[in-house]
């Protein structure tokens, strides 16, 4: 749709007569709406009210440029200038290849790194399965039944015991009799202790050496 020309009342002295388009130089204020304004502004340019803040005007976008707001006072000397990072960085791969061309060569094929620095650990965990059998075949024999190695080993633990105690040279008689003395030959301030159930023998250094228990 073409632009229009607005439309106005015409007026002699206070008595509206007619009604006509806008004219060149008129304009609505911006008390009704309008800007005030007759002219475009120039190429940049926007709408804002003046430094008196009577009026619309057409003024410079002073926010697009912040050379006035950010200079060498207002930035700390801490920081580095953007020309630093793009000397450094300006191809990454290039700074990596001249500064670290050892790491990239011996990293460049990761297998074929550990193929060549880690061959006897290679070799060793290639079947971690076959490294242990082949070193720990002891230890795998008498682990491979858990259950198996307790039960034969402590399978009857009073048995267990028993061997034990016949290996040290210890018995139990049921017998006090061989071990008592008459009283006739004993002294009237001799300490006696008085109807064991039985002793145990222990041999000690090719002694037997029995002592009284009570039951």
């Amino acid at each position: 749709m073409a632009v229009k020309i607005p439309i106005r009342t015409v007026y002699s002295g206070e008595d509206p007569v007619g009604l006509s388009e806008f004219q060149s130089g008129e304009a609505v204020g911006y008390a009704h709406g309008g800007t005030g304004l007759t002219t475009l502004g120039t190429a940049g340019q926007i709408l804002k009210i003046n430094d008196a803040g009577t009026a619309i005007v057409w003024g410079t976008d002073e926010q697009r440029d912040l050379s006035t707001y950010i200079t060498s006072a207002t930035v700390s000397s801490t920081y580095v200038a953007n020309t630093v990072f793009q000397s450094a960085l300006a191809n990454t791969n290039s700074y990596i290849a001249t500064n670290y061309a050892t790491e990239r060569a011996a990293l460049a094929n990761t297998n074929s790194y550990i193929a060549t620095n880690y061959s006897t650990e290679r070799a060793a965990l290639a079947n971690t399965n076959i490294y242990i059998a082949t070193n720990y075949a002891t230890e795998r024999a008498a682990l491979a039944n858990t259950n198996i190695y307790i039960a034969a080993t402590l399978a009857n633990t009073n048995s267990y015991i028993a061997t034990k105690f016949d290996s040290a040279n210890v018995s139990i008689t049921n017998d006090a009799s061989t071990i008592t003395s008459a009283q006739g030959s004993l002294d009237q301030e001799d300490e006696i202790l008085a109807n064991p159930a039985g002793f145990i023998t222990i041999n000690i250094g090719g002694t037997n050496y029995k002592l009284p228990y009570y039951s």
